[in-house]
């Protein structure tokens, strides 16, 4: 439940880390939101950023933005261990 290497596996400050999960909740608040409009008045249209293909398409380039870049920390952490 805890992990508290998390910043430094993924290679992140807490001032990054906090900026990105804040942008990722927003953007899923404004879509769920406007779907729960969307169920009722169907006829308003969802963004395509924020429809749900949208929503998979983001989440699925910034978890592999994500696993690249605890990747490169991983790396660099074993280099420097090397050392």
């Amino acid at each position: 439940m805890f992990d508290f290497n998390h910043l430094r596996d993924n290679g992140s400050s807490y001032r990054q880390h906090g900026r990105f999960a804040m942008f990722v909740a927003l953007r899923m608040l404004a879509a769920s939101l406007l779907l729960m409009v969307h169920s009722v008045l169907p006829f308003v249209m969802m963004p395509k950023g924020l429809s749900i293909k949208g929503m998979s398409d983001f989440l699925f380039d910034k978890h592999s933005e994500s696993y690249e870049r605890a990747e490169r920390s991983k790396k660099r952490v074993r280099n420097s261990n090397e050392l």
